[in-house]
């Protein structure tokens, strides 16, 4: 009997590491979910499997839960198909799959096949549970990028050294949605908004804040590139002698200006200013401004708001206007999301 892990199962799935084949067709996709009816026997060796074990502590660690296991998500194409088990949770799914919308589980542990959602169906199934664009945006960000949430760890993320999936295949995933459906048009906003190269949670809160529109509260700044890597030239090696290329955590191109959040420019160690003041001389021989971006500026929003004020007045060449009283709501909101915990998964 054919079973498909989703929700928090999936995101189990991603955090064990296990191999994955994805499915290629949209024909066989339909017909795997089409046979995902989950059993007590599949469960019980689900649960007994290495890769499950594997990501068990850090996936009860996302889910809020660390003494209980965290219930097993399914995903099945009809309420039919719907088992009264204990410590499962049912996923629907009864629109068109697209192509690798599936994956194969690389694993001998189960005697039938066994599959999880894709990235990119995983997102779409979340976007259908949230009714914040920001957080779905915050899950693009994440997926596209080089780090898992992990609060069982004290950094809160771990590096991946692959995304999950890219930019591209949401937005292509996101148009699979047919209008009208649930969360479809959350899932388009964010998935378009959604950027590749995201080395944390800091950095995609950042982003997210800077791209959301300001009708969303956000500073509706053009979209950046996220860890930006940029060849220095003889001149600007006179100031990093030992590298041959410097990384922008923001870049904006047309513009020529960097940020660099969070680094040591905060620090009061002069031995770590001098190396920010190093960093930022070999910029500017590049023709790029180099602007740091210190953790407690964006601990408030008045000090945050001025920021963001600034890069768009770079790179927009004004001022923007006061927030009417709903918008500035609206703002405080995403504030809090982008730079507080994130829990969407």
């Amino acid at each position: 009997m054919t079973m498909i892990l989703a929700g928090i199962s999936a995101v189990n799935v991603y955090l064990s590491r296990v191999p994955l084949i994805p499915v290629q067709t949209q024909d066989e996709c339909a017909k795997i979910l089409q046979n995902s009816i989950p059993s007590s026997a599949v469960i019980s060796q689900v649960k007994r499997s290495s890769f499950y074990q594997a990501g068990l502590l850090p996936a009860m660690a996302v889910l809020g839960k660390t003494p209980d296991e965290p219930p097993l998500g399914v995903l099945v194409s009809t309420d039919s198909h719907r088992r009264q088990l204990l410590g499962i949770t049912h996923h629907l799914w009864q629109g068109p799959l697209f192509p690798k919308a599936l994956y194969r589980i690389n694993t001998a542990q189960t005697a039938e096949p066994l599959y999880a959602v894709s990235p990119e169906l995983h997102f779409l199934l979340r976007c259908r549970e949230t009714h914040t664009p920001a957080q779905a945006l915050l899950l693009a960000l994440q997926l596209c990028g080089t780090y898992e949430l992990r609060p069982d760890l004290a950094e809160g993320f771990a590096t991946r050294p692959v995304p999950l999936t890219c930019a591209q295949s949401l937005q292509n995933a996101a148009q699979w949605l047919p209008t009208g459906a649930r969360g479809h048009k959350i899932a388009r906003y964010a998935a378009s908004l959604a950027l590749d190269g995201s080395a944390s949670p800091r950095e995609s809160g950042f982003a997210a804040f800077a791209i959301t529109s300001r009708r969303h509260g956000g500073a509706g700044l053009p979209a950046p590139r996220l860890n930006f890597e940029k060849s220095l030239s003889p001149l600007a090696k006179t100031h990093l002698p030992q590298r041959a290329s410097i990384r922008y955590d923001f870049y904006w191109p047309e513009k020529h200006l960097a940020c660099e959040y969070d680094s040591s420019w905060w620090h009061s160690d002069p031995l770590r200013a001098g190396a920010d003041d190093q960093r930022r001389l070999a910029a500017r021989t590049l023709n790029d401004d180099l602007i740091g971006v210190a953790r407690q500026t964006l601990s408030t929003l008045p000090t945050a708001t001025a920021l963001f004020d600034k890069l768009a007045y770079i790179l927009q060449g004004r001022t923007p206007r006061p927030l009417s009283p709903r918008t500035l709501a609206s703002r405080e909101e995403l504030w809090r999301l982008c730079f507080g915990h994130h829990s969407f998964w």
